[in-house]
């Protein structure tokens, strides 16, 4: 029997990477660490995020990133955005 230690990384399709980097890195603070052609890779914490350049599709579910911060931070990181 195994047992999941966790998630090893989330990759996600953008229409823009430019402004997916802009955005995940310069406003969300995420830390970059490669970029090529079609993709890049950042992190948070230690969960590995890409980024890769697809056709997004506007799905009509409930697919969401929900992030973790301090309720004292909240206020101040929501005006940033």
């Amino acid at each position: 029997m195994f047992v999941l230690r966790g998630l090893n990384h989330i990759t996600i399709a953008v229409s823009n990477l430019e402004h997916s980097l802009l955005f995940y890195s310069g406003l969300l603070g995420m830390k970059a660490h490669v970029r090529w052609g079609k993709g890049a890779y950042l992190s948070l914490g230690d969960l590995w995020f890409c980024l890769s350049c697809d056709e997004v599709s506007s799905a009509k579910d409930y697919s969401h990133i929900a992030f973790d911060i301090a309720e004292e931070d909240f206020s101040a990181f929501a005006a940033k955005l």
